[in-house]
């Protein structure tokens, strides 16, 4: 089960599974950091038990506001080596230099497809790894 796996490899304290309802699936969501700024879920395919996307955000604050500086770095770095060692392998310099970038990304590892968004807010980036199966 994906859910367990992410638990186990991102040392997750406490995550949390919303039941399917209305018609979607189930979500796993595990969030990290003392801001709460790094946060990874897994989306299900409406009553399949199947994954339907995996996703790594971070909420990087780029201006102080009560925060810090990017707040929570180091733990969207840990959560970044996981998704590579997951999911993109032999892509990780490619993946990270997209994460750490600001220009959208599509990268292509064998079975999974990683699409890399980049958004700039009033004080925050916010950076999106979305992965699906190829």
């Amino acid at each position: 089960m994906e859910s367990k796996r992410a638990t186990k490899e991102l040392h997750c304290s406490n995550p949390k599974i919303t039941p399917a309802s209305y018609g979607m699936g189930a979500l796993y969501g595990c969030i990290q950091g003392e801001a709460q700024t790094v946060k990874w879920f897994i989306n299900e395919v409406s009553n399949s038990n199947r994954v339907k996307n995996i996703k790594l955000m971070w909420n990087d604050w780029f201006k102080d506001i009560g925060y810090g500086l990017h707040a929570d770095k180091r733990e969207a770095q840990r959560a970044l080596k996981v998704l590579i060692k997951l999911y993109a392998p032999k892509k990780g310099k490619e993946v990270e230099k997209a994460f750490w970038g600001n220009r959208d990304a599509t990268i292509e590892s064998g079975d999974f497809l990683l699409k890399y968004t980049y958004t700039r807010g009033p004080a925050i980036d916010a950076r999106l790894i979305v992965v699906t199966q190829n």
